[in-house]
């Protein structure tokens, strides 16, 4: 039991770098992101799932929300909306499934490249945080011409994210299974403190429990397509965690916990998300898990806000940069041994999503048809 708990300590405590910097990119501070976390995973946790699994923002989910937003005004309100009515889409798709069993399936070549392209726009968006920029002009999208996006730079910053990169390398590399993310940032955070760095450090945020209107539904259309791609997405990422988790739970039970602990988290204005697996051992699955996770950020969201203001945000991003690393280099070696026109489809999708992500997400649909009609 304890080497249990131990497994799920340590993944909870490896995603929270991640979930701040991911926040970070879309424009919300790490109280907001965290309450997020807990309300859908608390959510999640009442359902008969009994595989360990927390619900959080993903790199895919916050790429394909951010720029979503940006095409309704880059406004909190319609962020807000976009949250709440895929999670309503989600849970509608959930009874579908459940009376007439059908799945989303998208072509892996086209998909892989999409979430590629979505690793490289988040590494782009983390590199002027680990400059020591402090925030976007707008939620997710900021645009930087060649001059000034190395006006700013902060040298403290720079050396900051250097040292917590590599530390996280170096302790990755390190076969006993440690929360290396975690570790590196707090590490990063006491070298802030002793030699007193001149960085920008993370925003906790407002600190107590307060409810927000779930959003701005004034460009209907649109919002309601963007709203279906972010659903499709989640949907999508609920059945890869499911299968690299090997669980038995059905597909649309998973989708509709998810969905409401989307929607109840944008009415209460934090930042939801999917299905994270939080250990990489597939024989820990047990219900305890999940309610220990919740704990866990629980025990964070009420005690972690006097510790934040000494962690950098250049930290955080730059384990998030490695991570994008780490994953573009499966993928493009992956493609090493494919036929040219896998490699074209994927090389596609990867530019397109890198330019648009919105537009990449399409593209993937259209050639997952075509090669079906095919």
């Amino acid at each position: 039991m304890f080497e249990k708990f131990r497994g799920n300590l340590r993944g909870v405590l490896e995603y929270i770098p991640l979930i701040f910097a991911l926040g970070f990119i879309v424009g919300f501070d790490s109280y907001t992101t965290l309450l997020g976390c807990l309300i859908v995973s608390l959510v999640f946790a009442f359902s008969k799932s009994n595989y360990p699994a927390i619900c959080t923002v993903s790199i895919g989910y916050i790429a394909l929300l951010g720029s979503a937003n940006s095409y309704l005004g880059a406004r909190y309100s319609s962020l807000f909306a976009l949250m709440f009515l895929s999670g309503i889409f989600m849970v509608i798709y959930s009874f579908l499934a459940k009376y007439k069993p059908f799945e989303i399936n998208f072509s892996k070549d086209a998909a892989s490249g999409f979430y590629s392209g979505c690793n490289m726009a988040i590494l782009v968006l983390c590199l002027p945080l680990c400059f020591g920029n402090k925030t976007f002009s707008s939620l997710g999208l900021i645009q930087y011409s060649p001059s000034g996006f190395f006006s700013n730079v902060k040298i403290s910053a720079v050396i900051i994210s250097l040292c917590a990169g590599v530390i996280y390398y170096k302790l990755s590399k390190n076969k006993r299974e440690l929360p290396c993310a975690f570790i590196s940032v707090v590490l990063a955070g006491i070298i802030n403190f002793i030699y007193k760095l001149d960085c920008v450090c993370i925003n906790w945020g407002s600190g107590f429990f307060k409810p927000f209107p779930a959003g701005d539904f004034g460009n209907t259309a649109c919002l309601f397509c963007l709203s279906i791609i972010i659903c499709i997405f989640l949907i999508t990422q609920t059945k890869s965690v499911r299968k690299f988790l090997k669980t038995e739970n059905s597909l649309s039970e998973d989708c509709f916990w998810v969905g409401m602990g989307n929607s109840i988290s944008s009415i209460f204005g934090s930042i939801g998300g999917g299905i994270s697996p939080f250990t990489y051992k597939k024989d820990q699955n047990n219900l305890y898990g999940v309610i220990f996770s919740v704990l866990i950020i629980l025990t964070l969201l009420l005690t972690f806000k006097y510790y934040s203001a000494y962690i950098p945000i250049a930290a955080c991003c730059s384990v998030l940069i490695l991570k994008c690393l780490r994953v573009l280099k499966v993928e493009f070696a992956l493609q090493k041994n494919n036929s040219s026109l896998t490699q074209f489809i994927f090389l596609l999708c990867f530019l397109t999503s890198l330019y648009n992500i919105i537009i990449g997400a399409i593209l993937t649909a259209i050639i997952t048809v075509l090669r079906r009609i095919k």
